[in-house]
């Protein structure tokens, strides 16, 4: 076997008993199309995060980007508990399907898949969706348990950071069972090694969406009031950075 073991892209006949690669493709596609899901989310989350609403929306137009913010992080933590903490023989784990792949694995392969797997280190990753997530979940998400000091989501980082950690770490693991296959994490449109025309719009959907709430806001259309200028020096320089940073990405002059 190659040395390194994720290069290999010869056909699954060189890694599985022929009898297992229809299941193998069965179960590795529902994975794959949960951790697509699972960091689309977060790379979302991310834009929506940053995005300073605070400056450029009212108050009573906030609902949408928080409640949208609330129900990826929901759905995040159910897709990292799916995938790790299942405990039913009946349900598709990534530990699970990882000991169904070491069970079919041909002659002479062992070895290489043990030490990535080994290197992966999925128990550390799982300690933390029991430790971080599954509470979330348990005690917030699906139910409402009366208990004191429960971290609600929408109003921490903390659940952002965590489900990053445990995202990445499961896409790594996940790599291992590719056999060389690439499987793209990220719509097109998101993912940053795409090369796209130079005609075209290379923003993401949701950064086209946010620019649009910039443009019809207040604080970004104030330079063109009248008495803009009389006023300017009340708006602190983090304002001002942020109204040239969109003006100049929107093509017009800074001020």
């Amino acid at each position: 076997m190659n040395s390194d073991y994720n290069s290999q892209r010869d056909g699954l006949s060189t890694f599985l008993q022929p009898s297992s690669i229809a299941k193998y493709n069965k179960d590795i596609s529902k994975i794959y199309k949960e951790l697509y899901r699972l960091n689309s989310n977060l790379f979302i989350l991310k834009k929506l995060m940053e995005f300073r609403s605070d400056l450029f929306l009212d108050l009573i137009k906030m609902d949408f980007i928080n409640l949208v913010m609330i129900n990826f992080t929901y759905e995040s933590c159910l897709i990292c508990t799916k995938l790790t903490t299942d405990k039913r023989d009946t349900h598709l784990t990534l530990k699970r399907f990882h000991t169904w792949v070491r069970e079919n694995l041909l002659p002479g392969h062992l070895n290489s898949f043990d030490k990535a797997s080994k290197d992966c280190n999925i128990e550390k990753t799982i300690d933390l969706v029991w430790e971080k997530i599954r509470p979330l979940r348990k005690d917030y998400i699906a139910h409402l348990v009366i208990k004191e000091n429960i971290i609600v989501p929408q109003e921490t980082g903390t659940a952002y950071e965590d489900l990053r950690v445990i995202c990445d770490q499961l896409i790594k693991f996940f790599n291992i069972h590719s056999f060389g296959c690439e499987y793209k994490m990220l719509p097109i449109e998101y993912d940053p090694n795409v090369q796209h025309p130079n005609d075209v719009d290379k923003r993401p959907d949701i950064e086209h969406i946010l620019d649009l709430l910039v443009q019809d806001s207040v604080l970004y259309n104030l330079p063109e009031k009248p008495h803009f200028q009389q006023i300017r020096p009340s708006y602190p320089a983090e304002w001002i950075d942020l109204i040239n940073s969109y003006r100049i990405k929107f093509g017009k002059n800074t001020v």
